[in-house]
């Protein structure tokens, strides 16, 4: 098996000892760099090969990272393999009976039913690896039924295999493969016989705009869309025939003509036609929306962002669309990323000036350094020119917005569902209530729990303590949670007859051994031990 996604501080026998508990593993390599690091991947060998049926029906955590463990095809079947997805499977369906029904179109070299790690139930999608290079026969199938419903299969490709299949996209398509630095050089002719992602002077009716950050990051977008489409299996439904990034250039920042979008994508221009005022932009299950600014409509890069940004998403973490997940950090990346892009392209002011004096200018945020690729206003660049400062900032908005993906999705995201499980198991072993939360490690809770308070009608503010190590001590801390989460006030602080003690003067007051202090304004206190913080937590609770 090739074990992906590992923690840096992962052993080679912290990885053995994990993986056996599915069978015996005759062979376990973490791979290390010249200097001894790990790569945080490895590889793996079962004696018995059902073991790895066993481990590939689950989902994995260990050293508290989520690890993606693959099955090792050898290089020559893999280079002939197609892995599709097949989504919208019933409960009943498992990934044997997936391996008998798929082997009528060839040889099925791997057959997995992806089951929920908590209660063992299918989660509805799977994936299928057959020997077989004719990839078209495989998709677009609306009529193939598993246990009596119809199933969807596209293409699911690593990402590692991309540019290979971009090779085959429609022209005009252009490929975004390097997550670090931007664009990909890849050669795909658009009309007229121009590489895509060169830019031309009379590719469209205006050349003379200005490489500003919505549409830049809108054709960013544009190409990642078209990139989950291809890795999918599905054809782009828009702008077939063009290169995005001269579309976006041309159509959006020079005047708002508007670039009409296929399946009902309405007007792309900045200010004009598919506006979505002050009703935001709709989100999916649960009725949660994304917050517009104060008022105005999105732009272009917030328009493809509302329409495609999920597929983006679900292309890069390689979750399904549907994913709750997926929801999550679509909201998220528009709170913390579009919407500024949004507003500042409308000309809305963070604050209002007539009540607020700014004390400083800031020109490093990202709408400035993208401006600063402007060219003076005494230097006119030709076209060509002009096409490279674009892409310059396609790629630096790019680059910019994976990282934030990046992040959201492998520490922000854990975290949150760290703390809906520590939420879960205090109401069930300390307090039924939920007014005490346990952390057995530290974690950044405080915006997440807030969140989920919001977002949760089951979830009611009764939350008034959460308990959790130091990690610098190795004491344990607990804190008051705040009235809201910026705010000083907390929902109840500290007993005021423990405030500002230490040592053993706290423990002689509370009754507590290990006391280690209480804040002078109560919203945090420490103990020794974890037994000692809980008990702080409880007698507090009734004072």
């Amino acid at each position: 098996m090739f074990i992906g996604g590992l923690n840096w501080d992962t052993t080679d026998e912290g990885l053995r000892a994990y993986f056996e508990q599915f069978g015996n593993v005759d062979a376990c390599t973490i791979m290390r760099d010249q200097a001894g690091r790990s790569r945080c991947f490895a590889f793996l060998t079962f004696e018995d090969p059902a073991s790895v049926n066993a481990v590939m029906v689950k989902e994995h955590v260990l050293d508290g990272k989520i690890i993606d463990p693959k099955r090792a095809i050898p290089r020559q079947e893999h280079q002939r393999a197609t892995k599709l997805f097949i989504g919208g499977l019933a409960g009943t369906v498992t990934s044997e009976s997936m391996r008998a029904f798929f082997s009528q179109f060839g040889r099925v070299i791997d057959s997995t039913v992806m089951l929920d790690r908590d209660t063992g139930r299918s989660k509805g999608f799977g994936f299928v690896s057959l020997e077989d290079s004719n990839i078209q026969q495989y998709l677009g199938f609306g009529n193939l039924e598993i246990d009596g419903k119809l199933i969807d299969i596209k293409l699911a490709q690593p990402r590692y295999q991309r540019e290979h299949f971009q090779e085959d996209q429609p022209s005009g398509s252009d490929g975004f493969n390097n997550r670090a630095t931007g664009f990909s050089s890849t050669t795909n002719l658009q009309s007229g016989g121009n590489p895509a992602g060169n830019f031309s002077a009379g590719a469209a009716g205006a050349s003379s705009g200005s490489p500003f950050d919505p549409s830049a990051l809108a054709a960013l977008y544009t190409r990642m869309f078209q990139m989950a489409n291809v890795a999918n299996g599905a054809m782009n439904p828009m702008m077939t025939g063009m290169n995005p990034m001269v579309a976006m250039r041309n159509n959006m920042m020079a005047g708002g003509t508007g670039m009409q979008g296929g399946a009902g994508m309405g007007n792309m221009a900045g200010g004009a036609g598919m506006g979505m005022g002050r009703g935001g932009m709709p989100g999916g299950s649960g009725g949660q929306n994304i917050p517009r600014g104060p008022r105005g409509n999105s732009n272009s890069a917030g328009l493809v962002y509302k329409h495609f940004g999920k597929e983006i998403i679900s292309n890069e973490t390689n979750l399904p669309v549907d994913h709750d997940n997926v929801q999550i950090l679509w909201l998220k990346l528009y709170r913390e990323f579009i919407e500024a892009i949004d507003a500042i392209d409308n000309g809305i002011s963070q604050y209002d000036a007539s009540e607020i004096k700014a004390r400083y200018r800031v020109r490093t945020d990202l709408s400035a350094r993208v401006a600063h690729l402007n060219p003076p206003w005494n230097k006119s660049l030709a076209a060509q020119d002009m096409d490279a400062q674009f892409e310059k900032a396609s790629t630096l908005t790019g680059s910019e917005f994976l990282a934030r993906l990046d992040y959201y999705s492998n520490a922000w995201l854990p975290a949150r569902e760290l703390l809906v499980a520590a939420i879960q198991r205090s109401k069930n072993e300390i307090d039924s209530s939920g007014r005490i939360i346990l952390l057995e490690s530290f974690l950044p809770w405080k915006e997440h729990l807030f969140d989920l308070e919001s977002e949760t009608t089951t979830m009611n503010s009764a939350a008034t303590y959460v308990i959790y190590p130091d990690d610098n001590s190795g004491d344990w801390r607990v804190q008051a949670v705040s009235v809201e989460p910026e705010s000083f006030e907390s929902r109840k602080a500290l007993p005021e007859k423990w405030r500002g003690l230490r040592d053993d003067v706290l423990s002689e007051r509370t009754g507590i051994a290990g006391g280690v202090f209480v804040h002078a304004s109560g919203f945090i206190g420490g103990n020794r031990t974890k037994d000692g913080a809980l008990q702080m937590a409880k007698i507090a609770l009734e004072l």
